[in-house]
């Protein structure tokens, strides 16, 4: 409803970019293929750089921001290469720390596409869902130690946080009684495998975890924040509770609305989290 939700374009979109972003690409591609080329390009020419972002006037109006997400031992390469600057001590992240900020920051909506959507789900939950071991079974004859990390292993722990910024902007929405939305649009398998690929196999029970399945998922997450706003409208919480719960963890609002039980306030379904988020696959 365009009333009441800003959305994409239903059509391809096509940009060209100019200004100091490009500059940023270039020296990133420079930066790889000078710190590379005697391990995969023997012989290969080292490249020139190309002219600081400051040398580039400004073509638009529009703010581009150019990410990257990088391991330590390729910064350190392409550190050792640079005249000046304090040398790297941690990998790269700017991707995933610009989708945390995003989905804090965003006023109306975020729109999310791409490979993954793997993130902290908290406790895994097993049982109807997808079972990738099984899938490899079959479909392979392998069993679950062809993959990095199976349920129960405790190794397989997500860090990342995307997923409980972006459930505690709906739960603002939520418990202040405006509109935001989250649309997120996933390839059925990722990087275009099949479920004969242990990785791949991997990828998806993640991602299950991680939208929907997970003690601390995308969905019931937002089902935790929809029973808060249920309780303070029904006076069984104080505003001063409210407050004080969504400053803290998933965890901590999970645990508050279990503890206060009252036959009207029924629990959230997943067609009410469809209100505040969008789920999307693309063959």
């Amino acid at each position: 409803d365009a009333s009441r939700q800003p959305r994409m374009p239903w059509q391809d979109m096509h940009l060209r970019i100019e200004g100091p972003a490009v500059s940023d690409l270039l020296r990133n591609f420079v930066l790889r293929w000078n710190s590379q080329k005697n391990r995969h390009r023997s012989g290969a020419p080292a490249l020139p750089f190309p002219p600081v972002p400051e040398a580039y006037p400004s073509k638009g109006t529009c703010d581009i921001q150019v990410l990257r997400s990088a391991p330590l031992t390729m910064l350190k390469k392409e550190h050792a290469l640079l005249p000046e600057g304090d040398a790297p001590i941690e990998a790269q992240h700017d991707i995933y720390r610009t989708m945390c900020h995003l989905s804090e920051k965003a006023k109306h909506y975020v729109y999310i596409e791409q490979q993954f959507f793997v993130s902290d789900f908290g406790e895994e939950v097993t049982g109807d869902q997808f079972d990738p071991s099984v899938t490899i079974q079959k479909s392979a004859g392998m069993g679950p130690k062809a993959t990095r990390a199976f349920p129960g292993d405790s190794k397989a722990k997500v860090e990342n946080v995307v997923s409980k910024r972006l459930i505690h902007r709906i739960g603002r929405a939520i418990m202040t009684k405006t509109l935001f939305h989250a649309y997120i649009v996933l390839p059925v398998h990722p990087e275009g495998g099949g479920l004969d690929n242990p990785a791949i196999v991997t990828q998806v029970h993640f991602t299950q975890q991680t939208i929907v399945f997970g003690k601390q998922s995308l969905l019931n997450g937002i089902k935790a924040y929809l029973k808060l706003g249920r309780l303070y409208e029904a006076d069984l919480i104080t505003q001063s509770v409210c407050a004080g719960v969504m400053e803290k963890t998933v965890e901590d609002i999970q645990k508050l609305v279990e503890q206060v039980q009252f036959k009207d306030t029924p629990a959230a379904t997943d067609e009410e989290c469809f209100e505040y988020v969008t789920l999307l696959t693309l063959r």
